[in-house]
């Protein structure tokens, strides 16, 4: 979800440059068009992670493995002590 603020919020100073003071222009310039496109971009692919449509890979814990991890041991050879 933090991915989609960072969009919105984005978005907003993009869309507010200009009352905000930060704008080069009075106009809507193409550098406001780009930063509001691509924060509403940002903002959809957070939604998206978030409600879990794009399939994203889970993270298992390293002590327990996860189900593909085949632990081969050599029985011909001794273990030495410590």
């Amino acid at each position: 979800m933090v991915i989609a603020l960072v969009g919105a919020v984005g978005a907003i100073i993009a869309a507010l440059a200009n009352p905000l003071g930060i704008g080069e222009t009075e106009v809507f310039g193409w550098l406001q068009w780009t930063g509001v496109i691509g924060g509403i971009v940002v903002a959809l692919l957070g939604v998206a992670i978030a409600s879990e449509w794009v399939p994203m890979g889970r993270r298992t814990d390293v002590a327990t493995g996860s189900q593909n991890t085949t632990i081969v041991e050599d029985s011909r050879t001794e273990r030495r002590a410590p």
